[in-house]
C-alpha cells in the first residue's frame, strides 16, 4: 500500500503559488511550518483564499492535514475550509469536508507557534472524479494576515495484489552418547555430536529470534533451565541429578525462514 497526497505544492516549496489558485494570497519566507516558504493570506476587510483542484476516484475518503497561523497581535478572522467534489462536468457532488475556524482562534506566529489541522473527509460519491479543496480566510475589520503551510489529502491506494508469506521450518538434530556419568555443569563441544546423516559436526546453527532448540536426554524432553547453546557446544547442567555413561542425549534445533510472494 502507498500513501499518496494529492495535493500539488503543500508546503510552497516552489516559491510560487501555481497550481494553486489565489486571491489577495502570496508565497512567503515568513517563518514557515516547515522549509523555507509559506502562503499569506491578507487579513482585514479582504476577502482572501487559496484552492486548488485535484483529481479522485468514486469511493476515496481522505485524511486533511494542513497548519495555520496568524501574524501580529490583532484577532485572527473567521476562516473556512472545504472540500467540494464534482464530477467531469464540474456538477457539484457534495461537500467532503466543511471546517469553520471562528475569530481569534489562531495562535500568534512571533514564536513560530501553528494550529494543526485533521480531519476526514467523507467518502466521494460514486461519480467524482475531482475534488475542490479551499482555504478561504472571511473579511473581518481589524484582523490578522494568516499562514498556510503543508496542506495534505492523503488516501492509501493499493500497490498490488496482497502478499503471500510462506513459512518454511528446517529442523536440524545432533546426537552424542555420554562417554562418563555427568553429575555437575558440563561442556559437551559440537565436534562430540554426529548428525541426522551420522556424520560429525564442527558447529551448531547460530540460535536467533527464528529459531529455538529442544534437548533430550535418554529420550525425555528437557526443562530449557537445564541447558543453553552455543554454536561450539552445548552445556549441561543435571540439577542434581545424574546422567549416566551410554546415556543418549539428542540435541534438536528449529530454524524458521519466510518468503514473501505477491
Amino acid at each position: 500500500m502507498t500513501i499518496d497526497n494529492r495535493i500539488i505544492n503543500q508546503s510552497f516549496e516552489s516559491g510560487a503559488l501555481s497550481p494553486w489558485i489565489g486571491f489577495n494570497a502570496s508565497v512567503t519566507n515568513i517563518n514557515s511550518h516547515s522549509g523555507t516558504y509559506t502562503t499569506r493570506l491578507l487579513g482585514n476587510t479582504t476577502n482572501s483564499f487559496i484552492y486548488q483542484y485535484v483529481s479522485i476516484s468514486p469511493g476515496e475518503n481522505f485524511e486533511f492535514l494542513a497548519s495555520l497561523t496568524k501574524l501580529g497581535i490583532a484577532s485572527s478572522p473567521p476562516i473556512t475550509i472545504a472540500i467540494e467534489y464534482f464530477d467531469s462536468s464540474f456538477t457539484f457532488l457534495g461537500y467532503g469536508l466543511i471546517l469553520n475556524i471562528p475569530t481569534n482562534h489562531l495562535p500568534d506566529n512571533a514564536n513560530n507557534v501553528w494550529t494543526e489541522i485533521y480531519e476526514i473527509t467523507t467518502p466521494a460519491p460514486s461519480t467524482a472524479n475531482k475534488a475542490l479543496v479551499l482555504i478561504n480566510k472571511l473579511p473581518q475589520a481589524g484582523s490578522s494576515d494568516v499562514l498556510v503551510d503543508d496542506v495534505e489529502l492523503l488516501t492509501i491506494t493499493d500497490s498490488g495484489p496482497p502478499e503471500s508469506v510462506t513459512i518454511t521450518p528446517t529442523v536440524r538434530r545432533y546426537f552424542y552418547i555420554a562417554n562418563s556419568d555427568i553429575q555437575a555443569t558440563e561442556e559437551i563441544p559440537a565436534d562430540q555430536f554426529r548428525n541426522d546423516d551420522g556424520e560429525s559436526t564442527t558447529e551448531f546453527p547460530s540460535l536467533g529470534q527464528n529459531s529455538y532448540s529442544n534437548l533430550y536426554v535418554n529420550g525425555l524432553l528437557q526443562e530449557g533451565s537445564l541447558y543453553s547453546v552455543s554454536t561450539s557446544a552445548l552445556t549441561i547442567n543435571p540439577s542434581g541429578s545424574t546422567i549416566f555413561s551410554g546415556t543418549p542425549i539428542t540435541l534438536e534445533i528449529v530454524q524458521f525462514s519466510a518468503q514473501i510472494t505477491s
